[in-house]
């Protein structure tokens, strides 16, 4: 019993990572669109980067429909990432907070609706399938 303890952990480590590596390149893709598009926010100090973030981000929370915001979101999070500052997540905490629990209402509406839930699940699934083949087909391309 043991073995097979051992062999689902394994495989529920080996899931875990390969959900870190997906988000991380996922992470990557952005940068680098975000630094192909010249890296709008580049000019501005560290603190009105930062400025900029905390008011986009509870925008971005009290709407999160509304693509604009999201989209500057992962510019700002790309230019502080590339700048090696951390997220000031704590002076956005309600907001993320409303946020989180706007989420969760919003997946039990997807559940309900079985066919929007499983057009999610697909897209998602697509998402992750599409990553684990290039990373397979890159492990497998000869140095």
């Amino acid at each position: 019993m043991r073995e097979d303890d051992d062999q689902a952990e394994a495989a529920g480590g080996l899931a875990e990572s390969k959900l870190r590596a997906w988000l991380e390149g996922r992470d990557f893709e952005r940068v680098t669109r975000y630094v192909q598009r010249g890296r709008r926010y580049s000019k501005l100090s560290d603190e009105m980067l930062i400025e900029t973030w905390v008011s986009n981000m509870k925008q971005h929370c009290r709407d999160p429909g509304e693509p604009g915001a999201h989209d500057i979101q992962i510019d700002l999070d790309a230019e502080i990432g590339l700048r090696g500052l951390e997220m000031p997540y704590g002076r956005v905490a309600a907001e993320l907070e409303v946020q989180h629990q706007h989420l969760i209402q919003r997946v039990k509406e997807m559940k309900k609706n079985g066919k929007e839930w499983g057009e999610f699940n697909e897209a998602m699934e697509k998402d992750l399938s599409d990553f684990l083949s290039a990373m397979e087909e890159e492990s497998e391309r000869p140095n």
